[in-house]
């Protein structure tokens, strides 16, 4: 981030300046965004706003007036529109491999699947381009977030943070509770906390654990290590069971 200005934003204020603006530009919504002072010499939150690097630029050399920012800090782009929005870049290059409970699975289609609805899905088409789609939903079945073809959109502003960047985003429910964490930077590497009808579903690079709705482990990587999986998919039925599809 640059900070053109003498006070730094504390993270817990820069987590209120990203909520009140609906976790992207006040002005535009683009969800890449710099915390913008309204007062040099304040770092409260009501002095400070959401722009993304253009329109943090207009602010800074006097483009856009005071007046003007205080109106959309009043009324942010995305709180206006009731949701944020953004995309991840997976660059042709990255490695196509996933990274799971320390298992390696070269995946295409469908790779997590639960009462035959996708929550994670990788294609790598023709051209060489990697396109990733998966739904949030909490334990309850409300439906947090969804990335479809690498294209992410959140209704939800309050309950959770989102901080994103171009090959990188994450979502806590509160102070270092992660539900959901995707680098694309090197690898496609995914840390999530997925839910569906009962069904809990925890995977990241160290560990796959699958829980029915009865509480009960289905299926865990923590027996289950080194392995290369080909087109291999983990089906959930509507009663719960795990198989490897």
């Amino acid at each position: 981030m640059i900070l053109l200005a003498s006070k730094r934003f504390s993270k817990s204020t820069k987590k209120q300046i990203r909520q009140e603006a609906g976790f992207g530009c006040c002005r535009c919504g683009c969800e890449i965004i710099q915390y913008h002072h309204l007062n040099p010499n304040s770092n409260k939150a009501k002095d400070g706003m959401a722009l993304c690097p253009g329109c943090h630029d207009m602010a800074t050399r006097g483009a856009m007036p005071k007046y003007e920012q205080l109106e959309y800090k009043k009324n942010p782009y995305n709180i206006m529109q009731g949701y944020s929005k953004g995309r991840l870049i997976i660059n042709p290059g990255t490695i196509t491999f996933l990274f799971i409970g320390h298992n390696t699975i070269e995946p295409f289609g469908e790779i997590i699947v639960v009462n035959g609805e996708s929550l994670l899905g990788i294609t790598f088409n023709a051209n060489g381009s990697i396109e990733l789609s998966l739904k949030l939903y909490d334990e309850n079945d409300n439906l947090i977030m969804e990335i479809l073809n690498n294209e992410w959109m959140s209704g939800d502003y309050f309950a959770w943070d989102i901080e994103v960047s171009y090959q990188w985003l994450k979502i806590r429910r509160k102070k270092r509770e992660y539900i959901l964490q995707i680098d694309t930077r090197k690898m496609i590497a995914i840390t999530a906390n997925l839910w569906r009808r009962g069904s809990n579903i925890k995977l990241s690079p160290e560990k796959l654990e699958v829980i029915n709705p009865n509480g009960d482990t289905q299926f865990s990587t923590k027996y289950f290590q080194g392995v290369h999986l080909e087109n291999i998919g983990f089906v959930i039925d509507k009663k719960g069971n795990f198989r490897l599809g």
